[in-house]
This record gives structure tokens, C-alpha cells and sequence, in this order.
């Protein structure tokens, strides 16, 4: 290693879940490695997952919901 360069430990993936109101499912967003997200269903009464979609961007998960009964899911990139 180069002398006066640190070395730094990679940053975990970032989890966050958005929860449907009036059905047991929930979306899984999955942050990283560095730009990539994926969507996980979680179906919450049998504790089965379902891998959506690797999109090359970012979900801001404070600006996406997921509709009451689980089935869409609004997102602004």
C-alpha cells in the first residue's frame, strides 16, 4: 500500500422495507454495491422471498410507497 493512503472498508448494502397496509407483504429495497438497487417481495405470512429487479440507479426510499394491498409500488428515480 502506498505510504499516506488509508485504507477504507466497503460500505454494506443499505435495507429498507416498505410494508402494504391491508395484506402480509412487504417490498424489500436493497441498496448497493455503489449505484444498484434491487426489489425483494417478502410475503410476510409464509417468510417466502421473491427477487425482483437489479436497476442500475437509485430508489429514494423516502419518495416511493407501496399500494395498501401490496401490488404496486410508485417510485420516483
Amino acid at each position: 500500500m502506498a505510504e499516506g493512503k488509508e485504507s477504507r472498508a466497503p460500505i454494506p448494502a443499505r435495507i429498507h422495507v416498505l410494508v402494504a397496509r391491508e395484506k402480509p407483504f412487504a417490498v424489500v429495497i436493497r441498496r448497493g454495491p455503489s449505484k444498484q438497487v434491487c426489489t425483494i417481495g417478502w410475503n410476510l405470512r409464509t417468510d417466502e422471498f421473491v427477487i425482483g429487479q437489479w436497476l442500475k440507479g437509485r430508489i429514494r426510499e423516502r419518495r416511493c410507497d407501496l399500494s395498501p394491498n401490496g401490488r404496486f409500488m410508485i417510485y420516483l428515480p
